[in-house]
C-alpha cells in the first residue's frame, strides 16, 4: 500500500501509506524512467493522466492505459483551472481502478502541484477534488489493493506520458461531459478576470470623454499603484498624483474648471531677465 510522490526537498508530512522519493526532474530523464519506476510497475497496470487548457479555454482531462489500450477523455467548463483538469484526471484513474478491481495499479502524472496537494494532509484544500481522489483511494486500499502515485516529468518523451497529453488536447475538443462541478476556487479566479477585464474597457471608454492626457501618459494595467514600492509620504504621493494629474493651481488646470482666463500672450514682465543666484 505505497503512495509515491517525486518531489524535492522532501516532505516532513508523510503519512503511513505514503512515502517519497528525493529525485529532482534532472534526475529522472526518459532515460533514467522506466529503471525508477520499474518497482512500482511490475506487475501493476499503468495509467497515464494529464490535464490540457488553451489559451482560447477549452479544457480536458484524459487517462491512457497501455495496458488496457484506451483512454478516458472528458471535456470539461472553460472555468476549469488546468489545476483542477489534472485532478480531475486522477480522480478518473482511481474510480477506474476501483471498478476493475486491479489487484495492483500505478497512476502516472505530470502535475506536481496535483500530487503535493493530494500528499499534504496538514493543509486544508479547497479544492473538493482532492477529497474525491483521498476517499477513492482508500475505497481502493480497503479492498486490499495497492494504487501507487508516481510522478513524471512532462514532455521528456515518455510514451504514456506523450499519449495522455495528446488525448487530453483532443478531450478539451470532443470529450465526453461527464457531470462536473467547477471548484468554487476556479469560479473565484476567472470573476476576478472578467471583472479586470470590464475594469479595463470602462477606463478605456471613459478616458475618450475624462482624464484623456493622464490615461495616455500614465495608464498603466496593473493591480498595484505605481508607489506600492516606494517608500514616499503619504504628502509626497499625493503631491505627485496631483502633478500627474495636472491637479495644481496654475493657470492651465483652473482654466480648465473655469477659474481663471488663460492666456497664450506672455506679460510684459516676461520680457524682463532674471539674475537667479545659483549656490
Amino acid at each position: 500500500m505505497l503512495l509515491v510522490v517525486m518531489k524535492n526537498p522532501p516532505s516532513s508530512d508523510l503519512r503511513t501509506r505514503r512515502h517519497i522519493g528525493t529525485h529532482t526532474k534532472s534526475s529522472l530523464p526518459q532515460s533514467n524512467f522506466y529503471h525508477k519506476s520499474f518497482e512500482f510497475r511490475q506487475n501493476a497496470k499503468a495509467f497515464y493522466t494529464d490535464g490540457s487548457k488553451s489559451p482560447e479555454g477549452a479544457v480536458g482531462a484524459a487517462v491512457y492505459s497501455p495496458e488496457l489500450e484506451g483512454s478516458i477523455k472528458h471535456k470539461l467548463p472553460p472555468e476549469t483551472s488546468i489545476f483542477s483538469a489534472e485532478l480531475w484526471a486522477i480522480y478518473q484513474a482511481i474510480l477506474a481502478i476501483f471498478d476493475l478491481n486491479f489487484p495492483k495499479s500505478v497512476i502516472f502524472s505530470d502535475s506536481r502541484s496535483a500530487l503535493d496537494a493530494l500528499q499534504n494532509s496538514s493543509k486544508v484544500q479547497r479544492n473538493y477534488i482532492v477529497y474525491q481522489i483521498r476517499k477513492a483511494y482508500l475505497d481502493i486500499i480497503d479492498k486490499g489493493n495497492e494504487v501507487t502515485l508516481f510522478w513524471v516529468p512532462a514532455h521528456s518523451g515518455i510514451p504514456g506520458n506523450e499519449l495522455a497529453d495528446q488525448e487530453a488536447n483532443l478531450a478539451a475538443i470532443e470529450g465526453y461531459k461527464p457531470d462536473f462541478k467547477v471548484p468554487y476556487e476556479d469560479l473565484l479566479v476567472e470573476s476576478r478576470a472578467r471583472a479586470d477585464k470590464q475594469f479595463q474597457e470602462y477606463m478605456e471608454e471613459v478616458s475618450r470623454t475624462k482624464g484623456t492626457r493622464y490615461f495616455e501618459q500614465f495608464h498603466t494595467i496593473s493591480k498595484k499603484t505605481w508607489f506600492h514600492e516606494s517608500s514616499l509620504s503619504r504628502e509626497e504621493i499625493v503631491l505627485i498624483n496631483r502633478l500627474r494629474s495636472n491637479h495644481i493651481n496654475v493657470n492651465e488646470s483652473l482654466h480648465r474648471v473655469n477659474m481663471t482666463e488663460l492666456s497664450m500672450r506672455r506679460p510684459p514682465s516676461d520680457n524682463k531677465s532674471f539674475n537667479l543666484p545659483l549656490q
